[in-house]
């Protein structure tokens, strides 16, 4: 507990006297020194208790109020006058500006010197120096204890909560909160915490920041792992932080980089041996018994089906950061759910198996993480193989979730969330599995001309193709779909065959044209390499 001002009046033995400033004899102490200096705030820190006998005060009533006034601006503890030196009894302008700036004075007696106070006051400081170790040293142990247990971040945050007085909240690096003590998020609200934090942050990893309001004291810190920040802590307490909370919220924020460099450490080892699973299930390397063996080890083992669920970024963004935003959301959706799952990163795809008792299980499970990334702004597109029983099939479920993604081209606003094999014509599944080269030789020839005159005239001829072709050649349902008239359409669909030498009245040439704009749809979904054979 820190040493107050009332506290250092308490000691009996030294018969010191409040005069004045009673409204600060909660201020903590930190150090004691002498001092005749005129001004002595210079060579202090504040939290000081200063002692004098009163000859820097010798001056007018003014200089004397400025005297006190300057102290209690330098945020001193106090102000002990030695009787029996410069003053019989202490100055009213003193006292009356200790009064205004709530600035404890106290008077010692002429028999009481300065050394038996700092003596009092110094072996008061070290008890409480000890005890404040002590404190710290069982925080500290039962922390160490919760990691080596393994009872995760809650339980860390909890244990702290318990024995520091303060609610503990953990958010990662997106403002998701990763770990809260009980009621931690009704006084720390996540969203308005966040905002906090990235209003605050510097532009450096390491940092605290300590902030005050009517509600109470905050104190934020990133927990570091690797040299940059997995997550930040965020403490509250009712009232101001002591020594003792500055000193073990760093065990704190140690503990939860230790915990949380575990799960990563854990989380890359999972996430490559699935890679390595799925590499060689895609080429089909594996006997039954081996991916049955390798399931097992995975936690799928006892799984009655499985199903597979790709994920790509719907722009085409390959960086880390955009599929590692992907792969946490797909985890988080996964993981609500009772069933085992294992998660991992693919030619910058995010790959899940998890279990599924049927379709129609499968179908939700992927359906809530598209929904999910809608909700969060994450564009994505999602291909689902259907559950597999039989692990042989588990290729074939993978195959067909790459396919049906690469089919699916990108996401139309109010379209399915996830595309499965079942919902692709049987002409967009086999485009899906050619290489780009084909895909590039059925679509140029026809489209590029339409492409290069709607460059440079700002024209509408793919648009109107397109439009043409859905609405099987009705010239109003399509010229409506357009909001053009249908002698426009008419006009445009003339220059398409004046500028390929087709016939959109021939079944053929318009068989052509729409697997054109189908194959020119699968390319543009592509972010890299094809589906594999």
């Amino acid at each position: 507990m820190t040493t107050t001002v009332a506290d250092l009046l308490d000691i009996g033995e030294l018969h010191l006297g409040l005069v004045a400033g009673a409204g600060g004899l909660d201020r903590p102490i930190r150090w004691a020194h002498v001092s005749e200096l005129e001004d002595p705030t210079r060579f202090l820190r504040g939290g000081e208790v200063l002692l004098t006998t009163g000859f820097a005060m010798r001056g007018d009533p003014a200089s004397q109020a400025a005297y006190v006034e300057g102290l209690a601006k330098a945020e001193l503890a106090a102000l002990g006058v030695g009787l029996g030196f410069a003053f019989e009894a202490t100055p009213p302008a003193v006292l009356e500006a200790a009064d205004r700036s709530a600035f404890p004075v106290f008077e010692v007696p002429f028999e009481v010197p300065f050394i038996a106070i700092t003596e009092a006051l110094f072996s008061r400081l070290v008890n409480e120096q000890y005890v404040l170790l002590q404190r710290a040293g069982t925080v500290q142990q039962t922390l160490s204890r919760l990691l080596v247990e393994g009872a995760g971040l809650d339980a860390l945050l909890e244990a702290y909560a318990r024995m520091t007085g303060t609610r503990a909240l953990l958010l990662d690096v997106r403002g998701e909160v990763m770990a809260a003590a009980r009621g931690a998020t009704v006084v720390l609200p996540p969203r308005a915490v966040w905002a906090e934090i990235q209003s605050l942050r510097p532009e450096g990893n390491e940092f605290s920041l300590s902030l005050s309001d009517e509600g109470g004291s905050r104190t934020l810190l990133p927990v570091l792992v690797g040299g940059g920040p997995a997550g930040f802590l965020v403490l509250h307490r009712g009232s101001r932080p002591e020594p003792f909370h500055q000193v073990v919220v760093h065990h704190l924020a140690t503990a939860i980089a230790l915990e949380v460099s575990k799960a990563q450490a854990v989380a890359r080892t999972e996430r490559r041996l699935v890679g390595d699973f799925l590499d060689a299930l895609l080429e089909g390397e594996l006997s039954a018994s081996e991916i049955r063996r390798r399931l097992r080890f995975l936690g799928l083992g006892a799984s009655p089906a499985i199903a597979v669920l790709v994920a790509r970024g719907e722009d085409g963004d390959r960086s880390e950061p955009a599929v590692e935003a992907l792969r946490l959301l797909v985890q988080d959706r996964l993981s609500r759910r009772p069933a085992p799952y294992v998660c991992s990163i693919q030619d910058a795809s995010v790959v899940a198996l998890f279990e599924a008792a049927d379709p129609a299980g499968a179908r939700a499970a992927a359906g809530a993480v598209a929904e999910a990334a809608r909700a969060r702004g994450l564009a994505g597109r999602f291909g689902l193989g259907m559950p597999e029983a039989d692990p042989r099939g588990l290729r074939r479920a993978y195959q067909e979730a790459r396919f049906a993604l690469e089919a699916a081209g990108p996401a139309r606003a109010g379209g399915p969330g996830v595309a499965t094999v079942d919902d692709l014509g049987s002409h967009r599944l086999l485009l899906a599995r050619q290489e780009d080269a084909a895909l590039e030789a059925i679509s140029r020839g026809l489209l590029d001309p339409l492409a290069d005159y709607d460059r440079r005239q700002h024209g509408e001829l793919v648009a109107s193709l397109r439009a043409f072709l859905e609405h099987n050649g009705n010239w109003e349902a399509a010229a409506r779909a357009l909001a053009v008239h249908r002698h426009t359409l008419r006009y445009r669909i003339r220059r398409i065959a004046d500028l390929t030498g087709r016939d959109l009245d021939a079944a053929a040439d318009r068989v052509e044209f729409w697997l054109a704009l189908q194959a020119a749809e699968v390319l543009r979904g592509r972010v890299g390499g094809r589906p594999g054979g």
